[in-house]
């Protein structure tokens, strides 16, 4: 009797362990998908409610939110970013009093490079071949199409950290690139950037 009494209590412990697991992964999916479609609705201001506090010691927040607008709104770039979706969301670790969970997403982007006025049309079909090189150096080859006219279709599969003072809401992010990490190793700490960029 006293073993199926363990049996089921250690039944009971491995489901709540489960459910309160995923119940924290729920809310960092719901909480950067808010922040994705804050960016998608071009609502830069209010998407920096849910960066990293950390970061804004080192780019002021009107400086990230001006970036973010001149990217977006570029007149020599029609861009448009859709289909974002959280793919993976890793367990989280406690490191130094704060939770950090490492999550995988992806989106659709799409970029239609604008013909200037000046520019011939070897120029631009030449402009265009050199962005989608450097397109395809970044994403990979397999992620890049162009039917030779129209705008040019990046499939992008990118990291960020989730980061919570008590593990459970209240999620921060920062989108996880090797060509910020010098950043990276200012804002997280040690342990994570060495498993990050091993």
């Amino acid at each position: 009797m006293k073993t199926i009494t363990k049996f089921l209590t250690l039944i009971f412990i491995t489901a709540s362990i489960t459910a309160f697991s995923q119940e924290y992964k729920k809310n960092i999916e719901k909480e950067f998908s808010a922040y994705l479609q804050l960016i998608l609705n071009g609502d830069f201001e209010q998407s920096t409610e849910y960066i990293m506090e950390e970061m804004f010691e080192y780019i002021p927040k009107e400086t990230l939110v001006s970036l973010m607008e001149s990217m977006l709104n570029d007149p020599d770039i029609k861009m448009s970013i859709k289909d974002s979706k959280v793919i993976e969301i890793n367990d989280s670790k406690e490191i130094e009093g704060k939770h950090y969970a490492i999550l995988i997403y992806s989106n659709l982007m799409t970029m239609e490079l604008v013909k200037q006025e000046d520019e011939t049309e070897e120029e631009y079909s030449s402009r265009v071949d050199l962005t989608i090189s450097s397109l395809k150096i970044t994403f990979g080859p397999e992620n890049v199409t162009y039917s030779g006219e129209g705008p040019i279709e990046i499939y992008a599969r990118k990291r960020a950290c989730a980061v919570s003072l008590n593990g459970e809401s209240q999620w921060k992010f920062i989108t996880i690139q090797e060509k910020q990490r010098f950043l990276l190793e200012k804002i997280l700490p040690k342990e994570l950037i060495e498993e990050l960029f091993w």
